[in-house]
Order: C-alpha cells, then sequence, then structure tokens
C-alpha cells in the first residue's frame, strides 16, 4: 500500500506537492484512512529500507555465482525505481582496454649496452599511453573539467590580487603625496 501511494503521489509532486514534507505526510494521511497508524517520519524510514534491499537484491542480481535472492513487492518497486540513478547508477570507469598495433609494424628493437641500461622503442612507449587514455576515459575527463576550472579560478584569483596591488599603491602614492 505504501509503495502503491507513493507512485501516485511521486507523480502528483511536481504540480500539488512542493517538498518531500508534504509528501510523506499525505501518505501518512491516507494511510491513517485505511486504519494504518503510522507518522510521516515511519514512511519515510520504511520506504528507504524498501529501497536499500531493492539495491541489495539488483546488486545481486547483476553479479555471477550468487544464490538468487528474493524481494516482496519487486514488480512494483521495478515500476517506482527503474529510472532512478541512485539505484542503477551510470557507469563512469571500465576496465575494457583495447591495443590497437598496426598489422605491419615491427616489433621494438631493445638495446642493451654495457651499463645494463634498456631502451623502449617510441611505438612501445605510444602504445602505452594509447592503452591508458582508453582505459581512463571517465575519470580523465572529470580530472581534466576540475583541472580547467581551477585554471579559470586561479586567473581570476590573479586578477583580484593585481587590483588589491593596484589600490594600495595608489593609496601608499596618496599618503606620500599629501
Amino acid at each position: 500500500m505504501l509503495l502503491e501511494l507513493y507512485k501516485v503521489c511521486g507523480k502528483k509532486r511536481c504540480l500539488e506537492i512542493k517538498n518531500l514534507k508534504i509528501l510523506w505526510e499525505r501518505i501518512a494521511d491516507e494511510l491513517g484512512k485505511n486504519k494504518v497508524n503510522v507518522t510521516p517520519k515511519n514512511c519515510l524510514n520504511r520506504l528507504k529500507v524498501l529501497q536499500r534491499n531493492y539495491k541489495k537484491f539488483i546488486d545481486n542480481q547483476n553479479q555471477t555465482g550468487r544464490g538468487h535472492i528474493h524481494v516482496a513487492y519487486a514488480q512494483e518497486m521495478d515500476e517506482i525505481f527503474d529510472k532512478k540513478k541512485n539505484v542503477h547508477p551510470e557507469l563512469l570507469l571500465y576496465t575494457d582496454a583495447i591495443n590497437e598495433a598496426p598489422l605491419d609494424m615491427e616489433p621494438p628493437e631493445v638495446t642493451i649496452s654495457e651499463g645494463s641500461e634498456c631502451k623502449i622503442g617510441k611505438e612501445n612507449k605510444n602504445t602505452k599511453k594509447l592503452i591508458m587514455k582508453k582505459k581512463h576515459t571517465g575519470l580523465e575527463k572529470l580530472r581534466l573539467d576540475r583541472k580547467e576550472y581551477y585554471i579559470e579560478k586561479l586567473g581570476v584569483e590573479k586578477e583580484i590580487l593585481s587590483e588589491i596591488k593596484k589600490r594600495g599603491m595608489l593609496c601608499y602614492m596618496n599618503k606620500i603625496v599629501f
């Protein structure tokens, strides 16, 4: 009954219900009409428990070699939580690496001198870089975005600092003149 009310009231949330507190109050009132005495906080906690168990169920279904777990109201929760990102998160990191080497390429030459130094050809170094770029694309994008943000922020801070220095010099010059 809680899931049905959450499903119905959740659709009205955009138009009639402005925040979650009002949503849980309405659900508690509807349950009270059906002679189930609960508070809005009890409804919220119960739905959190159901959602947590559903997440465990989904994670277990995605793992191989595990016994099946059965969750009560699985079909109803599929309808409600199917498109939520906290239940089905977007995949950001993957381990598929493709090593694309040209077919006509000869193996790199390895030379060993008396000082026992080993030199690796340039092709091998570039291949390693290619693998790393493809392996960490999601994290690399996040890192580059953060780097650009901090570079812009540093530029703004430098401009502010130069303005403060100019104002300080003007104040200092005004004191000397007077």
